[in-house]
């Protein structure tokens, strides 16, 4: 048999470029298309989750493509088909959106954004996505000395990934325009077709010898038993699922963009850096060792929500983190030989797509809350692999005890920032507690602790679903879980984790954020001439429908049509049956208002919020521009903008400066708002007229905006880092959880 020369230890740099280039394009992109995608879906969570599961769903298809490629076509064949097909991807660049025919946003979201990504996205992430596997597959085929075991390039793959999202949330996003960042991406795509022709040039002078070797006489598989195909799926599902469950946790809360989206992701990029690198610095069974300890905590976490950000999105992350390290890195410990390198990644993202289906689409469809997130915890606890679990006999005993503290305080930690001010948690609760969680793992094995806290865990979660006490309503659809309670004689509307407005049984005036003593009140009762025309986007409960007067007119604006139908729901809410015969519009509040002719309202009201997290959309540079087209000569743009993590005066001040138009900020007024303790609110004002800022000024204690060093959200630029930093050190806290239960 013809032997082939060894190849150049340097040609290794030269795939490993390659795979990173491709890598890096690979985890640009979804953030950017998802951006361009954002703003005609409301700023919904949801829209992230979706596009997870398309761009997991595309991975998919690209590896197998690299399996079918390696199975049925020759080197030599392999090499031209991927040039066209890599070449082919050039007609869809620079990305723009591009919309499905025939397809409405507003009637069908899903459908119609899956559309959106096949046409805008679709084949350049098809190609990037095929890289990895496919040249790994041919450095196999080599005769480089590190042939035989081509897995660590994975390694190389993941890191480029991680430098691609740290690149585009500090460097690209904030800095470049999002038409630049594309021009940008299409440049990159060039350097990788580059790279990749230059590894197919190298194949067709070395691979042929080593193709003949491995075709011929295929190198010894690593011995795989019965199930392991199987663990494959499950070890990538598991991760996956709980990677979108914290990105929910967290983009509910905050605001839906990239930089919320991508430290998640980032971490879990992290974990496939350290289980596939060929120095382990932490053996496998270390990491589920400490995911079973950790298990506790996330669980509290997924069912409870009044918890600071710092310690709860801290506490996702590193759970996120150390449970990905445990199942991923038994997934490696299992991997076959190189020559069945394809089935492995193929098996591997299909768990990864079946994770995100559970999440994205059947979770929605299925559950009335946002329980996905707790049955990941639940699930991570029973599907820990065995053989790590069976580390804990070996322990010594002052290990084991040690150990079950750990898990003792795991399980405390968080219920002492939940309750710590109703309940006191002495030494002999925390030496029972300990003994009734250490008794399984010393005398038996962990394994029957873990069914312990999995029963635990469902009774919590069963408790949850099943609380019927005070609740009138609750749905969940494509935007967000809405719910409505009953409190002392007071409706209440939650969506997310955030009251959207109430109402007293049998009462037609406003309250919660818009009682008549807070900042919408002045203006409202105040600023408006008689026969008024309004606009509103966002519907809540109807509540500033409370301030109709004979003669006004009033629009009204929400992407939900959830939310809609339970304002009109006259055994829920009122506000509306009494505001003479308001337009009632299904569709996101930017889009819709821009269709109304130009000076058509004396009063512009922004008041869209998806649960805590803000659709960034409505407050750009544009959007406020296309509001102050449709106000009259001396109209008032109003905005809520209470948020419980984000100062966000300072961008209202911005984008009206960039319209010409002066800001106004409401007083923070303390009193009880209608009955609901703690309904303060924040609101702002933008107005071309000075006789409004002056009478808000002199009569309501209005103070006008002077905070220029905030950012000008553009829509292609609306960065929320200094916002956040700022907003966590203020303690903004002015919208009111909906109590502890998600």
């Amino acid at each position: 048999m013809k032997t082939e020369p060894q190849a150049s230890p340097r040609v290794i740099w030269l795939f490993a470029a390659a795979i990173l280039a491709s890598a890096s394009l690979l985890f640009t992109v979804q953030p950017m298309v998802a951006k361009m995608i954002l703003p005609e879906m409301g700023g919904a969570a949801q829209v992230w989750a979706l596009c997870m599961v398309f761009f997991q769903s595309v991975l998919l298809l690209g590896y197998l493509y690299a399996w079918a490629m390696q199975r049925w076509l020759a080197l030599g064949r392999q090499l031209m088909v991927h040039a066209v097909v890599a070449a082919g991807a050039f007609v869809f660049l620079p990305l723009q959106l591009r919309r499905m025919p025939g397809l409405e946003q507003s009637e069908l979201p899903m459908p119609w954004l899956l559309g959106a990504l096949v046409l805008t996205v679709g084949m350049p992430f098809f190609v990037t996505s095929t890289t990895s596997p496919l040249l790994q597959a041919w450095f196999a085929r080599t005769s480089h000395e590190q042939a035989s075991d081509p897995y660590p390039l994975y390694a190389a793959s993941n890191l480029g990934s991680m430098i691609a999202l740290l690149a585009y949330s500090l460097l690209l996003e904030p800095m470049a325009t999002l038409r630049t960042n594309t021009w940008v991406w299409a440049a990159g795509y060039a350097l990788f077709f580059v790279l990749m022709l230059g590894c197919a040039w190298f194949l067709r002078g070395h691979g042929g010898a080593r193709v003949a070797q491995t075709e011929e006489a295929p190198e010894p598989e690593r011995v795989s038993k019965r199930g392991d195909s199987a663990r494959w799926v499950l070890y990538g599902a598991i991760p996956s699922s709980m990677l979108l469950g914290v990105t929910q946790y967290m983009s509910t809360d905050v605001a839906s963009v990239p930089l919320i989206w991508l430290a998640p992701l980032a971490i879990y990029l992290l974990s496939f850096i350290v289980v596939f690198a060929r120095t382990k610095l932490v053996a496998p069974h270390v990491w589920s060792l400490i995911t079973y300890a950790l298990a506790p905590s996330l669980l509290l976490l997924a069912i409870f929500s009044n918890l600071e950000p710092i310690f709860s999105f801290g506490v996702c992350l590193l759970g996120l983190f150390i449970s990905s390290n445990a199942f991923l890195g038994r997934m490696v410990e299992l991997r076959p030989a190189a020559n069945r390198l394809t089935s492995f990644y193929v098996l591997m993202s299909l768990g990864g797509v079946l994770g995100g289906l559970f999440n994205a689409i059947l979770a929605p469809l299925v559950f009335s809350g946002f329980y996905e997130f707790a049955i990941a915890c639940m699930v991570i606890v029973l599907a820990l692999p065995h053989e790590h679990m069976k580390r804990v006999e070996a322990l010594s005993l002052p290990v084991k005890l040690l150990y079950a503290a750990g898990i003792t305080l795991s399980v405390f930690a968080p219920l002492w920032m939940i309750y710590g001010e109703l309940v006191t948690f002495d030494v002999a609760d925390f030496v029972l507690a300990g003994a009734i969680l250490a008794l399984p793992l010393i005398m038996v094995r962990a394994v029957p602790l873990g069914k312990i806290l999995l029963v635990a865990a469902a009774t919590l979660l069963l408790m949850d679903v099943a609380s019927g006490e005070g609740q009138l309503y609750r749905e969940r659809d494509f935007y967000g879980v809405v719910r409505v309670m009953q409190e002392d004689g007071v409706h209440v509307m939650v969506h997310g984790n955030t009251v959207h407005g109430a109402q007293t049984v049998g009462s037609r005036t406003p309250m919660s954020y818009h009682w008549p003593e807070g900042p919408a009140g002045d203006v409202f009762e105040h600023m408006l001439a008689p026969s008024a025309r309004v606009a509103v986007v966002g519907v809540g409960v109807g509540a500033l429908c409370g301030y109709y007067r004979p003669g006004d007119a009033y629009e009204l604006y929400d992407i939900n049509p959830r939310v809609i139908e339970v304002a009109q729901d006259t055994s829920l809410f009122t506000y509306l049956s009494t505001c003479g015969e308001p337009q009632l519009f299904v569709g996101d509040g930017r889009i819709e208002i821009e269709k109304r002719p130009d000076a058509s309202f004396d009063l512009l009201v922004i008041d869209a919020f998806n649960s805590d997290s803000i659709p960034t959309h409505l407050l750009t540079r544009e959007a406020v521009g296309i509001y102050a087209r449709k106000l009259k000569p001396g109209g008032v743009l109003l905005l809520h903008i209470s948020n419980r993590y984000l100062d966000l005066e300072g961008v209202v001040e911005r984008v009206g400066e960039a319209n010409g138009m002066e800001g106004m900020l409401g007083p923070v007024r303390q009193e009880d708002a209608g009955g609901l303790e703690g309904e303060v609110s924040i609101w702002a004002v933008l107005t071309r007229s000075q006789d409004v800022r002056e009478r808000l000024g002199r009569e309501h204690e209005w103070t006008p905006l002077r905070q220029k060093s905030a950012p000008l959200w553009t829509d292609t630029h609306t960065s929320i880092v200094p916002l956040l930093w700022e907003g966590m050190s203020k303690g903004v806290s002015t919208k009111k959880p909906a109590g502890a239960r998600r």
